[in-house]
């Protein structure tokens, strides 16, 4: 098949008709081919069992939910915990998905959400993926419950998407 598209030939499969064309641009009729300003290409097309079993399909729509941060897991490297104490000034690391966030956007982040309603954020990172974080915990936290969030903008409009870790850390 390749030796008969190299000579200019069709090639018509049932799957996929294939040709061989130039693209680029001849300056007259008496231009010759330039492989810097011309390229040899094959092109293909559905055959006509493709295009008769496009043609029977029966499309399916299929809900997929809205990219946003997951947290499946918090590890606090200083004591080897997981998911359930926090050391302020210590390292900590999220495995998940949909991580990675613009550390220039003020609402974007790891964020730790005091029982009270009261927000830290975390600022220094070691790692910003979009499977892992780690990063030093806030040292400003106090003794008590949170609630671990990363936030991340998506779209052009900023739209901010949160991942919330199941489990309440405890700063002792």
């Amino acid at each position: 098949m390749c030796d008969e598209l190299v000579e200019g030939n069709f090639v018509n499969l049932p799957l996929a008709n294939i040709r061989v064309g130039i693209s680029g641009v001849f300056t007259s009729v008496t231009d010759d081919f330039d492989a810097s300003r011309h390229a040899i290409r094959a092109t293909l097309s559905p055959g006509l069992l493709l295009n008769e079993k496009m043609r029977a399909a029966r499309p399916e729509k299929i809900l997929q939910p809205m990219p946003s941060p997951v947290i499946l897991e918090f590890l606090n490297l200083n004591t080897n915990t997981v998911n359930s104490v926090l050391t302020p000034g210590g390292i900590g690391q999220i495995i998940g998905e949909e991580l990675k966030f613009n550390p220039d956007n003020p609402q974007d982040g790891v964020f730790f959400i005091k029982s009270d309603g009261s927000e830290t954020k975390a600022t220094v990172f070691a790692t910003r993926t979009l499977g892992k974080l780690v990063f030093n915990i806030p040292t400003t936290l106090t003794a008590g419950n949170y609630t671990l969030e990363v936030r991340r903008a998506y779209t052009k409009d900023n739209v901010i998407r949160k991942g919330t870790l199941p489990e309440v850390l405890t700063v002792a």
